[in-house]
């Protein structure tokens, strides 16, 4: 009851801040951006303090690379950093600041499709340029917003491949356990769909609520009584290492796949010998040999010390994706901003190509698929990017 309450009322108040923005707060925000003569303002919503590091390495990288390079003509991208703590009400909190600021062209963000499903109309309400690299969930590219961009394949594209390599390894019977929110939902059921088609029989498929070892208990008695070949895990950090720890040391061998959520180095760090050939649907590819990719990968390494992962990639691309629509658009007004980006055939970045459909979802970008092998993520569908 106190969670239906509470989901109540976050509602309330998206509803609220939406009725209070003006309405016409999206023409005069292209009117008053077009005549500044300041930075061109861009704010990141992200978790900053949950597996953050990496992408905000990768928005400074692009940063420092567009603000030098001096493509928009004198003209600085200035970013204005807010933490959503992986929150609706920290991330309606921030989307309504963002809007009531005039001067903001666009936002990336956020992580989490359960915080942008209910930020979209905030900011699509605004006239806000919202550009999302993380969150996946297919409702944000149905309700014909003018002003949303996805820079990552929405969790019908990830499931559909992630069942498409299940039905390759010639499973038949998988076990689907899923995070009980937007995205693990959309995952689920999109892996669900396509292991239909591909006549791979669903045994089992239960929501991940707690992640505790409590819960997960529950579920490996269940599923000891069970015969599958696979589990499906749509789920993120921590819960995914926690439950693949778990469910090894209870005896199960079973092979585990997931989807961009799995795609992080936490899983090998907290998973330890207990994830070795666990698969991750991810969306970069550090072995592509474009030109673009060895240029970012030496950059990031001589900046940080290290080599970058999916996020610090997705938050550079997207990044350098806003910068293009701007040069291209020869304005920072949002709405020309995806206008630009939108009627651009092909847009290449260190993840691949980006273009768009109308509803701001990206049509081509190639998904690989990563294993873990000897405490490493090694690439069972590298592939090869070619320069434009």
């Amino acid at each position: 009851m106190f969670k239906i309450i509470k989901s109540f009322l976050c509602l309330i108040l998206i509803f609220t801040i939406i009725g209070c923005i003006n309405k016409n707060q999206a023409n005069k925000r292209g009117e008053y951006i077009s005549k500044m003569k300041d930075n061109i303002k861009i704010g990141v919503a992200w978790p900053l303090e949950d597996y953050a590091e990496t992408f905000i390495n990768g928005i400074e990288l692009a940063l420092n690379d567009i603000n030098q390079s001096n493509i928009l003509n004198n003209k600085k991208i200035e970013i204005i950093y807010k933490n959503d703590k992986s929150s609706v009400t920290g991330g309606v909190e921030i989307a309504n600041e963002f809007a009531l600021d005039i001067s903001i062209s666009a936002v990336i963000g956020h992580r989490n499709s359960y915080i942008s499903v209910q930020t979209a109309p905030i900011y699509e309400n605004a006239g806000i340029l919202h550009i999302t690299p993380g969150s996946t969930s297919p409702t944000l590219t149905m309700r014909n917003y003018q002003y949303f961009l996805r820079t990552i394949p929405s969790d019908i594209e990830i499931g559909k491949q992630a069942a498409d390599y299940a039905k390759a390894q010639n499973y038949k019977k998988i076990v689907i356990y899923y995070e009980k929110n937007d995205y693990g939902r959309a995952l689920a059921n999109s892996f669900e769909d396509q292991a239909y088609k591909n006549n791979i029989f669903i045994v089992d498929r239960r929501s991940i609520i707690s992640g505790s070892d409590k819960e997960f208990r529950e579920e490996v008695e269940y599923w000891k009584l069970m015969d599958f070949d696979a589990f499906f895990l749509a789920t993120v950090m921590p819960a995914a290492p926690d439950f693949i720890k778990f469910a090894r040391n209870e005896g199960f061998e079973n092979p585990v796949i997931g989807g961009d959520g799995l795609d992080h180095d936490d899983l090998i760090r907290i998973g330890g010998k207990c994830v070795e050939n666990t698969v991750a649907l991810s969306v970069y590819n550090p072995k592509d040999n474009s030109k673009k990719n060895i240029d970012f990968k030496n950059n990031y390494k001589k900046k940080y010390g290290n080599y970058p992962d999916m996020w610090a990639a997705q938050a550079y691309d997207t990044l350098n994706l806003l910068a293009y629509g701007i040069k291209k658009a020869d304005s920072p007004e949002p709405l020309k901003i995806i206008q630009a980006i939108k009627n651009s055939p092909k847009w290449l970045g260190v993840t691949g190509n980006h273009s768009f459909d109308k509803n701001g979802e990206i049509s081509d970008k190639k998904v690989v698929i990563k294993k873990v092998v000897n405490g490493k993520f090694e690439f069972v569908n590298e592939g090869e990017s070619k320069d434009e």
